[in-house]
């Protein structure tokens, strides 16, 4: 070495030794940090948005994730994860920007817990506090806030909100009415495909049990499918004989084991106390209402009394419900979610599969929009058709830990840096690195292995990359602690529009007093005139003729 070349090497030579590491480190790290810097500008764009937000959790470095209300209530959205991942801690984080910002922003929502009421009861609790909260600080305001909240607990005993399936809802044809809950009921009891022979007189009785001048329950229906003297009675009281006529030659055709395999597969609605109480109620929740002025709604499809075949048909009942109520709405401007859990069970069903479509197509024009929560969506959905449309028509995912096939959609957006390094076979071995699209297949694959309450966020049409998100905490009670603080509220009829027992038995005497004769000879005086009627028009027919 020259004199020149030591020299320089002596004065020059640990900083270009420095710089060489400083710069061959900055090419290493630049594509992760200009994915960060993609995620940074995009949570400062959302940050300058108007209006309530709702922080959802912090990235990997540290970074609030701030979206705006509108952004979650106002497109349809997705949230799937294992047992444990934070679905409901997600869910409970919207709620709660929904409540806290009842004020500025006057969206309403409905949860439908169908699973271990974790998500039922944390809404209550939020409700809870808002209304302790607004109660001390506004009394006015927390008596707005009040005719707001609507609870439909299936598993509650001391309180009833009625759900008479047999009720139509508002402006509701009935031979329509009767053929969507017939049909539905065939598809969701068990072994219902064979009674199909059963559904034509079953659709008559429908029509006739939901008719306003009978306006019965399920609970008669099933009484009347094995007891001819209270069937006859009903009959005689519709006032449309050619129905009446109808339901008679139907039956004629189904033998009686048809007849008493139908009062069986429905009999498995009364398996428990509380729900057969709701389902012998005398209406049915208004859910067009429920949108259009913007109610918080809690709904508990499960508990400990109530199978689990059973919580998956009220959990399904509740949405089918919801789904028929959307394109009645009048008020299309006040934006509504509906969180609908256990959304592995609603796709089980071929006839919900349709109107879940249908709604997730439609219901943007109505001002309504769905939430589905899931454990594994794609197990559940075998149609890949109906799976795309799922995928298509939702504006944001939160994807946790799970199946990674739930998360396929996501391959493209997750966020790879190009400079993962491969496995080396020796230590001497060159160091390569996976291509972007690879290292999107194996972040695909350990969305099996995230934490709890981590999990990619993807905004539609905001951002082309998924944000690896820790979903924030919620001061919230947990387990046993959590149900012991919502007793109050679950029991307390005057929250959530319902009736307390006592006033339950007393409406439903009434009805019962209304439309059973109590007396034997009351039975027999309604069929002669039922007689007589029909001879009357058997006679006028031959007349004519």
């Amino acid at each position: 070495m020259s004199a020149t070349w030591w020299a320089l090497d002596k004065w020059f030579g640990k900083r270009i030794v420095s710089d060489t590491r400083r710069y061959l480190a900055e090419m290493a790290t630049a594509p992760l940090q200009a994915s960060r810097n993609r995620t940074s500008e995009l949570l400062r764009a959302l940050e300058k948005r108007p209006g309530p937000r709702v922080v959802l959790g912090e990235t990997d470095w540290g970074e609030p994730v701030p979206i705006p209300l509108p952004d979650l209530v106002q497109s349809h959205g997705l949230i799937t994860g294992g047992s444990g991942s934070g679905k409901t801690m997600a869910t409970l984080l919207i709620v709660d920007g929904i409540l806290e910002n009842h004020d500025l922003y006057p969206a309403g929502f409905a949860v439908a817990d169908g699973a271990k009421s974790d998500l039922f009861l944390g809404t209550l609790w939020l409700i809870q506090r808002k209304l302790a909260e607004l109660s001390k600080r506004d009394p006015a305001a927390a008596s707005k806030f009040r005719r707001r909240i609507r609870i439909i607990d299936f598993a509650a005993t001391e309180v009833v909100t009625e759900f008479n399936i047999l009720s139509p809802w508002p402006d509701a044809d009935l031979e329509a009415f009767a053929g969507h809950q017939v049909d539905l009921l065939l598809d969701l009891l068990p072994d219902g495909d064979a009674l199909k022979l059963a559904a034509a007189p079953l659709r008559s009785l429908v029509q006739i049990f939901s008719g306003a001048e009978i306006g019965m329950s399920v609970i008669d229906l099933i009484q009347a499918l094995n007891d001819e003297p209270f069937l006859a009675s009903v009959l005689a009281g519709c006032g449309n004989r050619a129905l009446v006529e109808t339901v008679r030659r139907q039956l004629a055709t189904v033998s009686r084991s048809t007849r008493a395999a139908l009062q069986r597969r429905l009999e498995a609605l009364v398996a428990s106390k509380s729900v057969s109480r709701m389902l012998a109620g005398g209406t049915a929740p208004d859910y067009r209402r429920f949108q259009d002025e913007a109610c918080f709604v809690a709904v508990n499809c499960a508990g400990p009394n109530i199978p689990g075949s059973l919580t998956r048909f009220l959990n399904t009942l509740d949405v089918s419900y919801f789904c028929r109520s959307i394109y009645g709405r009048r008020r299309p401007e006040v934006p509504f979610v509906k969180f609908a859990d256990e959304a592995q069970d609603l796709f089980a069903s071929p006839i919900m599969r349709e109107h879940l479509s249908d709604a997730g197509r439609l219901a943007r024009r109505y001002g309504t929009r769905f939430c589905f929560i899931t454990q594994n969506l794609s197990a559940a959905v075998s149609d890949a058709r109906m799976l795309s449309l799922l995928h298509t028509n939702a504006g944001w995912t939160w994807s946790g830990r799970g199946d990674p096939a739930d998360c396929a959609f996501l391959r493209g957006m997750l966020p790879a840096t190009g400079r993962r390094p491969r496995p080396k076979k020796s230590p001497f071995e060159e160091t390569r690195f996976y291509s972007p699209a690879e290292e999107q297949s194996l972040l695909l694959e350990e969305v099996a292995n995230l934490p709890d309450r981590t999990a990619y966020l993807w905004l539609k049409g905001r951002s082309p990359e998924a944000i690896k998100i820790r979903t924030r905490d919620l001061d919230i009670p947990q387990g046993r602690e959590l149900e012991e603080v919502t007793v109050a509220m679950r029991r307390d009829p005057t929250i959530g529009q319902r009736l307390s027992g006592k006033e339950y038995d007393r409406r439903r005497a009434e009805r019962e007093r209304k439309h059973m004769p109590e007396e034997r000879g009351e039975v027999d005086a309604a069929l002669a005139q039922a007689y007589r009627r029909t001879r009357r028009e058997g006679a006028a027919r031959e007349t004519g003729a």
